[in-house]
């Protein structure tokens, strides 16, 4: 039996895909809060705690990483310690190796499946021991198509929050850079995510509407001071497709949001002001870099929608190589 665990949100929508997949080979999941609804959302029923689970019939552990202390890791420590094969999974490209630390030490699975040749470059440039590096893809930007949604659709998805269809759309794709990568430390990109929010409302204006898209771990009250402006709506809980298919232009820093939102559309920007790090999606080309405050209002003022094409997707087979080589490993 397999027995996927997984913390967040991220990492539990790759390795939903792979169970979806999986047609004959019976799993159990074990799922944080935060990532409980990822699951329950294509009905699959998982458990919510890791405490005094029973290994004897799991024949392989299959865990996402996340940056902080999470059951992913801890299932990784059980697995080492009853002898049961493991398997982690790196669904971004950020610091490889801080995903498996857990009270300061480093404890790798047997097996750790990354997307693509420079992840797997910059995983061993980062320390992690190359003979478990396995390039298997992503089935996340695998399976990012276009939806066919009707005119009626969209209006009611705007009626929704309440403003008309010739308003323009931006969508901020917020993460918690703020606490996951503190001043002070190595991690340290450079900016958080109110500098480029209060340099976002600097560049907008009037005749736009701001939607402010919520990590999953991030506090709905986190943004409570933007609630006095009728022209921006915080969301958390949303369809993220619609999101995608309706807004004019999504921004954000260095989410993998932005990445799978740039296989179906080609106004999808990353702002990083004073950047020390450069993303990912920046480097290979699939999300447009805005590098300054002139160019970030010139960009949020004029922009041209393009169709796009998926056909030549270079994810594609991804969860195919991974269902594989989980089946190879039982």
């Amino acid at each position: 039996m397999i027995l996927f665990v997984v913390n967040d949100a991220g990492p539990a929508k790759y390795l939903s895909y792979i169970a979806q997949s999986l047609k004959n080979e019976k799993y159990k999941c074990i799922v944080s809060d935060i990532s409980k609804k990822v699951f329950s959302n294509i009905n699959i029923n998982c458990l919510d705690s890791i405490d005094n689970f029973d290994t004897k019939d799991i024949d392989i552990i299959v865990t996402g990483t996340c940056l902080n202390d999470g059951i992913d890791k801890e299932a990784v420590r059980i697995g080492k310690k009853e002898g049961i094969k493991t398997i982690s999974i790196i669904e971004h490209w950020s610091l490889y190796k801080k995903r498996f630390e857990l009270n300061g030490q480093y404890m790798y699975p047997d097996m750790i499946f990354v997307n693509d040749n420079k992840a797997k470059e910059e995983a061993e440039g980062d320390g992690l021991p190359g003979d478990k590096l396995h390039i298997v893809g992503n089935p996340v930007l695998e399976n990012m198509t276009r939806n066919d949604y009707t005119n009626n659709v969209e209006l009611e998805w705007r009626d929704s929050f309440g403003f008309g269809k010739r308003r323009k759309i931006i969508t901020f794709i917020s993460e918690n850079f703020k606490d996951d990568f503190q001043e002070n430390s190595p991690e340290f990109q450079g900016f958080d995510e109110f500098d480029v929010l209060n340099d976002i409302f600097e560049a907008l204006n009037d005749e736009s509407i701001l939607i402010v898209k919520l990590h999953p771990a991030e506090n709905r009250n986190k943004y409570d001071f933007l609630t006095k402006n009728s022209n921006i709506f915080v969301v958390g809980d949303t369809d993220i497709n619609k999101l995608i298919e309706f807004s004019d232009i999504l921004i954000g820093m260095g989410s993998m949001l932005l990445m799978e939102a740039s296989i179906i559309k080609n106004t999808v920007y990353s702002y990083r002001p004073n950047e020390k790090i450069e993303f990912i999606g920046n480097k290979n080309g699939m999300v447009k870099k805005i590098h300054n405050k002139m160019e970030l209002k010139e960009q949020l003022s004029n922009y041209e929608i393009e169709n796009f094409s998926v056909t030549n997707n270079i994810f594609s087979g991804s969860t195919r190589n991974i269902v594989n080589l989980i089946q190879k490993s039982l």
